[in-house]
């Protein structure tokens, strides 16, 4: 077997860490402002961004490395839907997407020329969940691309 299937054949035998608890993190170390309980704001903010960059994300993306591990890593976009950039008054989930995985790659591609990480690292922000305040479930496929997309989009190459 080779090509993509043998890649992801082989993902499938990996362990990855990931970012967690990104929004408590933010909210009750940091002290970032999450409105509506949305960590995509943070990627506007040059210097909360770096300071989370540096006590929260680089330390996670370390102890992949160091366990040879792969890492998957978060755009911190799971509010960024329609409903609450509007109500935050975001630019548009376009460009909120885009700016989450853009500095999501910049972090990760400043990580792995520092760190010379020995596991691959993923980017991936979504989950196939409707989160909502009613439940969390599985959401229809419409739903999800309504909801979802513009981050599909942005981590295309």
């Amino acid at each position: 077997m080779s090509g993509p299937a043998s890649a992801r054949a082989s993902l499938l035998d990996r362990t990855f860490l990931t970012f967690a608890g990104t929004e408590t993190y933010l909210a009750f170390i940091q002290g970032f402002p999450l409105r509506e309980f949305s960590a995509f704001e943070v990627v506007g903010d040059d210097a909360a961004w770096h300071r989370m960059e540096d006590a929260l994300l680089r330390p996670i993306a370390d102890a992949a490395a160091t366990r040879e591990f792969g890492l998957l890593a978060d755009c911190l976009v799971w509010h960024a839907s329609p409903d609450y950039i509007a109500r935050l008054g975001a630019p548009g989930v376009g460009p909120v997407h885009e700016r989450a995985v853009q500095r999501t790659r910049e972090f990760v591609e400043r990580w792995r020329a520092r760190s010379e990480p020995r596991g691959p690292a993923q980017h991936c922000g979504v989950l196939p969940l409707e989160q909502t305040s009613l439940a969390r479930r599985l959401c229809s496929v419409p739903n999800f691309l309504r909801r979802h997309g513009p981050e599909f989009r942005s981590c295309a190459p």
